[in-house]
């Protein structure tokens, strides 16, 4: 929707600003996510995996309009929507939101400026800048989470009997990790058996229409069967209150709901999906994500369909505790994200010493007794590993970007509200009622107060 300078002098509503501040682009968490795909990213992981550089330098095109300029219409756009005429029960809602904006688009701007710089002194300050934004947006990781689940990792290895290049391998792990005897492990939290299976029928009947459209007698989809599948759940699932939502396929990191933009993106060079995949991304995508956004924009509080302050780490556990809840089996989520934020962070390790802390750890897990390691083992650990560090140094190649902290603590606080209400259906509604932190008791009062339209 386009509003007229004419028609932004006419006492405007609030819904009419709401419009016209969307109609500035706003950043969302997956606006940041969509301009961090770099145009040489195949390049970049072939040239590491040759062993020819020991960090990517990647080309982020989507940061060049990141700039003061476009952070100035940002901030115009937000003064305009908090001007009169916001009911007070939601007026600190809107003022989250345009703040938590503003400072993703300042954080983007950092990533740009920091690939740009060209002394030390330049990198340190763009760094601390970056990292304070990072740690308001995201939060910061837990050191004693991160020793316990590196320590339980290292001692699982230590244990094992190992000999030729397994052996070897350890002995660099060992000497890479130092000495952990000191380090303490902590008791994670864990759901009781009886909220993990009432969870299980809660979402098994919740996503029983949804999952019907994945067909039974197809063992892969690719990425135009999975468009094919999302387009059947919106159209015959939610019908007109999916109007205006696309799937399209594009350019992308991952499956991302874009709820500001009523598009769900599928990457085009996803690779084919099995059932139970497809089966998980229909209720993580369009059961989560998409539901939520679909529910809050059917409210007089508009700002629920995008997402309001602190809504991203429990719906990203939400999403995770489906697959676990549908499964009927938990597993703790959000590990391999953890330990890379952590190795980097805590122990400021390389992108390459963290990736080969990554792959090795990864390799020694998997190995069985009385096996060797061989290369095609070490390259496809390898390989993942380089992924895995990839995701969380997008943006700058360099620094730990927080969002994926969310995987974990997320779904912590995901189960942790399940187990508060567990048995309560209603309480578990209020949780899919727009994009919100249900575990806040003032976000839980706000959707109390809001009213269809």
């Amino acid at each position: 929707m386009s509003i007229s300078a004419e028609h932004l002098t006419q006492s405007p509503t609030l819904h009419e600003k709401w419009a016209h501040f969307m109609d500035q682009k706003p950043i969302t968490i997956s606006s940041m996510i969509s301009r961090v795909v770099p145009t040489n990213g195949k390049e970049e992981r072939e040239r590491y995996l040759a062993g020819e550089i020991s960090q990517p330098h990647h080309h982020y095109d989507g940061l060049a309009d990141v700039d003061d300029t476009m952070i100035e219409r940002l901030e115009q756009a937000g003064r305009y929507l908090l001007e009169d005429d916001i009911p007070p029960k939601y007026r600190q809602t809107y003022e989250e939101v345009v703040t938590a904006s503003l400072d993703r688009a300042r954080m983007l701007n950092c990533m740009r400026e920091y690939a740009a710089a060209t002394t030390p002194e330049e990198k340190q300050q763009l760094k601390e800048e970056f990292m304070s934004y990072n740690e308001r947006l995201f939060g910061v990781p837990d050191e004693t989470i991160y020793r316990s689940i590196l320590k339980e990792k290292i001692d699982t290895i230590r244990a094992k009997e190992l000999t030729g290049r397994a052996a070897e391998l350890r002995d660099e792990l060992l000497a890479q990790v130092g000495n952990t005897t000191e380090w303490k492990t902590v008791e994670r939290f864990r759901p009781s058996a009886e909220t993990v299976a009432w969870a299980h029928q809660l979402f098994t009947s919740l996503f029983e229409g949804m999952l019907r459209h994945v067909p039974e007698d197809q063992e892969l989809f690719d990425i135009y069967a999975i468009k094919a599948v999302f387009e059947a759940v919106m159209r015959e699932e939610f019908g007109e209150a999916a109007e205006g939502w696309m799937v399209v396929i594009e350019p992308a990191a991952t499956i991302t709901v874009k709820a500001n933009e009523k598009r769900i993106v599928i990457p085009d060079n996803r690779k084919p999906v099995s059932r139970k995949e497809l089966r998980e991304l229909v209720s993580h995508e369009l059961g989560i994500h998409f539901m939520r956004s679909v529910m809050g924009g059917e409210t007089d509080l508009e700002p629920l369909a995008i997402g309001i302050e602190g809504y991203y780490d429990p719906e990203e556990g939400m999403g995770s505790g489906t697959a676990q809840a549908l499964a009927g089996n938990y597993t703790e989520a959000g590990v391999p994200a953890y330990l890379t934020i952590g190795a980097m962070y805590f122990d400021k390790m390389s992108f390459d010493e963290t990736v080969a802390l990554k792959w090795k750890i990864a390799a020694l897990e998997a190995i069985k007794p009385g096996q060797d390691l061989d290369e095609s083992m070490i390259a496809a650990k390898r390989s993942q590993a380089y992924d895995g560090v990839n995701r969380i140094t997008r943006g700058t190649d360099e620094l730990p970007w927080f969002k994926d902290l969310g995987y974990y603590n997320g779904n912590k606080k995901f189960w942790k509200k399940m187990e508060e209400i567990c048995g309560d259906d209603f309480q578990f509604v209020l949780m899919m009622l727009g994009r919100t932190d249900y575990t806040s008791r003032e976000q839980r009062n706000v959707v109390l107060e809001t009213r269809t339209v």
